[in-house]
């Protein structure tokens, strides 16, 4: 802290965040050092970085011996009237993992609107990997339904971002995770000559979600996940189509080969299609993922 003190202007700030990413020392000195310096004349910018070192330094052992006053302190900050600095603050609570009441924190940030719906649920996701089970019902609660979207998709979204998410999970809230995403499943519920693609979109997302839980749970391959579940006998093919549809499945669908298990989804779907030459979305959808599993021009399957 001393060498940072020493400058001034951008460079300041620039001196934190080579701080922070390098990791400062676990101890009562930096603990006590970084609370004075957001007591005192520093800029917004920097008080963002010093909130992020702050939260650094709790630890589950309390190495400092200031974990009480990091908590308290990051409390306060999440109520500053700089937006950014109290965005900062709450992220940081939230990633410490859960404790009694960092959930109606971040609740309560969202209702200020320092949180927007999908960085709550990014947030709440986070929570959850470490909530005890009889604080689940309490957190699917606060999550808000957004505009086309149901509550599960608010949290398959930053999952799909970011699958690494769950190897904070413990195993039993990843069980739990599992079963609430797994009941919210979007249902084709048209004739099955009709494909709806905002519909496939939400599958695509969902069943995804899922195999990256099952990846995580059981360490398979999520692609091996994915295409286990669409092979199994009596899948609705506009499932099929679905997931073959999404970017994801690129690499997937690039692996076709002759009696690979990815050109058997592609013979699902076309299959499917033939069943419904009158469906222009279907036969349209079903020529993409026939494409898509072409390799490149020069490259052999």
């Amino acid at each position: 802290m001393v060498s940072y003190k020493s400058l001034s202007g951008a460079a300041r700030r620039d001196r934190l965040e080579w701080m922070y990413r390098q990791g400062v020392p676990v101890t009562a000195q930096s603990a006590a050092a970084v609370r004075t310096l957001l007591q005192g004349a520093v800029t917004d910018d920097e008080r963002i970085v010093l909130v992020r070192i702050l939260g650094s330094l709790y630890t589950e052992e309390d190495a400092t011996g200031y974990n009480a006053d990091i908590l308290l302190d990051l409390r306060a900050l999440a109520n500053d009237a700089n937006k950014e600095v109290a965005h900062a603050a709450v992220s940081t609570f939230a990633g410490i993992g859960y404790l009694p009441g960092s959930d109606a924190l971040l609740k309560d940030a969202f209702d200020h609107q320092l949180l927007d719906p999908p960085a709550y649920s990014r947030e709440m996701l986070r929570l959850m990997a470490t909530a005890p089970a009889d604080a689940w019902a309490g957190m699917l609660d606060r999550l808000p339904a957004q505009s086309g979207m149901s509550v599960a998709d608010t949290l398959i979204v930053p999952l799909q971002q970011d699958p690494a998410l769950l190897k904070k999970y413990a195993s039993a809230n990843l069980g739990r995770l599992r079963q609430f995403i797994e009941k919210n499943e979007p249902v084709f519920l048209d004739a099955p000559d009709q494909f709806d693609l905002n519909l496939a979109t939400r599958y695509a997302n969902w069943l995804r979600a899922l195999a990256c839980i099952e990846s995580q749970r059981s360490g398979m391959a999520v692609d091996d996940v994915l295409v286990g579940t669409l092979s199994m006998p009596g899948t609705d093919g506009r499932k099929v189509i679905a997931y073959l549809l999404s970017p994801e499945a690129t690499p997937l669908l690039r692996s076709a080969h002759a009696d690979s298990p990815a050109a058997g989804l592609v013979d699902i779907v076309g299959r499917y299609a033939a069943q419904y030459p009158g469906s222009m979305p279907l036969q349209q959808a079903a020529m993409v993922v026939t494409h898509g599993a072409v390799p490149p021009r020069g490259k052999s399957r």
